[in-house]
């Protein structure tokens, strides 16, 4: 069975950046640089993604574990 363990990285740290944490606690979580996290937050447009579309990833997330 999958656990957020084996999900890719970059998919884990926009659930935990979502979720609340801060970009250096995810890096931390993550063992990535803090720079790595920026610029996967920057590039896929954390920021943008509205709520729907933020339920609708952590439901996907939720029902593949």
């Amino acid at each position: 069975m999958n656990t957020l363990h084996d999900f890719d990285p970059r998919k884990r740290a926009m659930h935990l950046y979502f979720k609340g944490y801060r970009i250096a606690r995810i890096a931390e979580a993550l063992n990535e640089k803090s720079a790595t996290i920026h610029s996967w937050k920057r590039r896929d447009k954390w920021d943008e993604i509205t709520p729907v579309e933020r339920v609708e990833m952590t439901l996907e997330m939720r029902l593949c574990t």
